[in-house]
């Protein structure tokens, strides 16, 4: 699949992202909890645990785990063998609208319904949908991956963590096990810039910070009222703020004509002589995620492109509002 970006346009800075163990206080007994190599030293150190193992005598079991794995157990940051939220992680509640979907209050889940929606996330996170997630329906299904950023407010150039999760037709965004509100396992309690995006919609972020790591914190990008960083960052549909539909190319901004344009990868994908030819799939030019790609006739993937520069005047362009 060409086209599919993993950061949004622009320039940012990703924080490193700690390895981690998981513990087992005794071996072959309950699930124990991740801890984190601060440092990334390839070493961690859990005094309480240490000394447990010490005076009962019982081993202590550890697997080395990608930071982002199984995060729904926490993160034990005070080293107490407890997860709690003295440990500060970071719970968010976050819902979320793409402009190609939409249908009314909801977006459609035609990807779902047909079968194309993959349960490998398309922005090399490494997070696989559970099949209970891929089940859902109604207004729980899943419309598409997307991906969500914690910015540092101070620097918001710089991530401290994201996730690739899934957006549903009600606008939740759920981990990729179908729970939410997401967890942020290398994000401690702090103030954060949320951002996301979308395969071929542009990037949007909050203007002030969220404080994170207290209780879940809410925010919702479908509220036209919220705070958002640049201008026009999002679309307004029947009172519901989108993401822009139509960055078929991933570069961050929206174009009709001219060079690195998302109008010609359509005719492309369709072939490139026919126009009223169609392809079915999972491609980014699919612009209204209905699993089909065309170029003209009824529920076209060119005409969303257009409309977002304006809809009158071909030659201009709209950049998606990050630093």
């Amino acid at each position: 699949m060409t086209g599919l970006r993993s950061t949004p346009g622009g320039q940012r800075t990703l924080a490193r992202r700690a390895a981690g163990f998981y513990y087992n206080p005794i071996a072959g007994t309950s699930p124990g909890t991740y801890q984190p190599d601060q440092n990334g030293a390839g070493t961690v150190t859990h005094t309480a645990l240490l000394a447990s193992a010490a005076v009962t005598g019982n081993p202590l079991t550890w697997t080395l785990v990608h930071p982002s794995t199984k995060i729904r157990h926490g993160v034990d940051r005070d080293m107490d063998g407890v997860w709690d939220f003295t440990d500060g992680d970071a719970e968010l509640d976050l819902t979320l609208f793409l402009e190609g979907p939409m249908n009314g209050s909801v977006m459609r889940s035609d990807l779902k319904t047909a079968d194309l929606l993959p349960a490998a996330d398309p922005y090399g996170q490494g997070n696989t949908a559970s099949q209970a997630l891929l089940a859902r329906a109604g207004t729980n299904a899943p419309v598409d991956w997307v991906m969500v950023q914690l910015r540092n407010n101070a620097s918001p150039t710089t991530v401290v963590d994201e996730m690739a999760a899934m957006v549903l037709a009600n606008g939740k965004v759920v981990m990729a096990n179908g729970e939410s509100p997401l967890y942020f396992a290398d994000a401690p309690r702090g103030q954060y810039r949320v951002a996301a995006w979308h395969r071929n919609h542009l990037a949007a972020m909050t203007a002030t910070s969220t404080q994170l790591g207290t209780g879940v914190s809410s925010v919702n990008f479908g509220d036209p009222a919220l705070s958002m960083y640049g201008t026009e960052p999002r679309r307004i549909l029947g009172g519901i703020a989108v993401l822009w539909a139509g960055d078929v190319d991933g570069n961050g901004t929206l174009r009709y004509t001219g060079q690195d344009n998302d109008r010609d990868p359509i005719l492309t994908r369709i072939g490139g002589m026919v126009p009223t030819n169609s392809v079915t799939g999972y491609h980014p030019e699919d612009v209204n995620l209905d699993g089909v790609v065309r170029y003209v006739g009824a529920a076209n993937d060119r005409d969303p492109i257009l409309q977002g520069i304006g809809g009158t005047v071909p030659t201009l362009t709209r950049t998606e509002q990050l630093p």
